[in-house]
């Protein structure tokens, strides 16, 4: 049996494939630096880790040797007569979408970041800030919903749309994903659709040495990418990018990807 993951900021999505059909689980984020011994795996993918082979892993914050070696401990120790292969979150889009083209792979969602793809490796030719702080991810859109209602630059129909979710200064995950759900179910409200524009330029803007020096296609990943779709297919027509695809789990496209490749 083979079985894959992708894992981003709030959650991971596992594929088992066996005999030609994928059977899909979801769990716990298992971002690496916060992998610890309360981390839990499935408990119906521990059942089969017998019969598991090889396990194929991307995750957010796996990009460098040091991460993914530690991605690599916790799942030998899950798996542990399987091999275990770990990858950037980013390769869950590469791998499957350019296989050994060229290309820029995206990901906007708990977090942001992008790369270029040269076939065969990533690179990071910018370092995202990280967790909370990402251009165009959750946590910031949500964050410029609260400044701007601080600052009292919203529209009364704006204001009424976020009512009873503000009202304490305790500003956590929880919170934001409230207020990008009410932002992204509004696009048809201008002042909400113009504060996701602006995140969206200013993660163009931040990542314009990769994008323009790399002119290929760009494929993206992640719930904000999805959720927001006809305004990053907009703001990426002015920039001159030419979108290749939009997704918002990967791991759907992943198992399609290895199942080709089992009959093979």
């Amino acid at each position: 049996m083979l079985l894959i993951a992708d894992s981003g900021g709030t959650g991971t999505n596992w594929a088992l494939i066996d005999r030609g059909s994928a059977t899909h689980f979801n769990g716990q984020g298992l971002h690496p630096d916060i992998i610890n011994s309360d981390t839990k795996i499935p408990t119906e993918l521990l059942k089969q880790s017998g019969n598991i082979d090889r396990v194929v892993f991307y995750g957010t914050g796996c990009a460098t040797n040091e991460k993914a070696k530690k991605v690599t401990s916790f799942l030998s120790n899950q798996f542990s007569t399987a091999s275990i292969e770990v990858y950037s979150d980013l390769m869950a889009l590469a791998h499957p979408f350019f296989k050994n083209r060229n290309g820029l792979v995206a990901i906007l969602g708990t977090g942001s970041s992008m790369a270029y793809y040269d076939g065969e490796k990533l690179h990071f030719e910018v370092t995202s800030p990280g967790k909370g702080l990402d251009p165009g991810s959750g946590p910031v859109i949500g964050r410029m919903i609260i400044q701007k209602l601080k600052n009292q630059n919203l529209g009364q129909d704006t204001i009424k749309l976020f009512d009873g979710i503000l009202m304490s200064n305790d500003y956590d995950d929880n919170l934001l994903n409230q207020i990008n759900k009410i932002l992204f179910e509004n696009l048809n409200n201008s002042e909400c659709a113009g504060i996701i524009k602006d995140a969206f330029l200013d993660y163009f803007e931040f990542y314009r040495p990769l994008w323009s020096n790399h002119y290929y296609p760009i494929v993206f990943g992640g719930t904000i990418a999805e959720l927001g779709k006809p305004i990053l297919m907009n703001v990426a027509k002015r920039k001159g990018i030419q979108l290749e695809a939009v997704v918002r789990y990967p791991i759907e496209i992943l198992a399609d990807y290895y199942l080709a490749l089992e009959k093979k």
